[in-house]
């Protein structure tokens, strides 16, 4: 499952593509709208953001630091299609990364390797 800074990232970029809000954002800490903040300037996609914030402004858990809300509101950064599909791309990558390497899948692989090591005839 993807952190809470990716979900509401992607759910403030859908809502800004859509116009309309589909779900509240969750809440966050301080921290993590700053760790937000960050990645979508890393990425380029703050302009995608900021739209979705403006739907959500007026969400109860929007808890989004003044300064921050600011600097969202006030990005000069054009929307770029590109951008949003690297952001999108790396998060789909990075969610997979993590599902194969649950400690499940970990405990399987070792299982099915062992059953396969121990099967070898001589």
């Amino acid at each position: 499952m993807k952190n809470v800074i990716i979900r509401n990232i992607e759910r403030l970029i859908n809502d800004s593509k859509n116009a309309f809000v589909e779900k509240q954002v969750e809440p966050m800490t301080q921290y993590k709208w700053h760790k937000l903040y960050k990645i979508s300037q890393q990425y380029g996609i703050t302009a995608w953001v900021a739209e979705g914030i403006k739907l959500h402004q007026d969400d109860f858990f929007m808890q989004i630091p003044e300064d921050l809300m600011q600097n969202f509101l006030n990005t000069t950064e054009e929307k770029s299609i590109e951008k949003l599909e690297r952001f999108n791309l790396d998060a789909e990558r990075a969610e997979s990364l993590k599902n194969r390497l649950s400690s499940k899948s970990l405990h399987a692989y070792a299982r099915d390797f062992i059953q396969k090591v121990t099967n070898i005839e001589e």
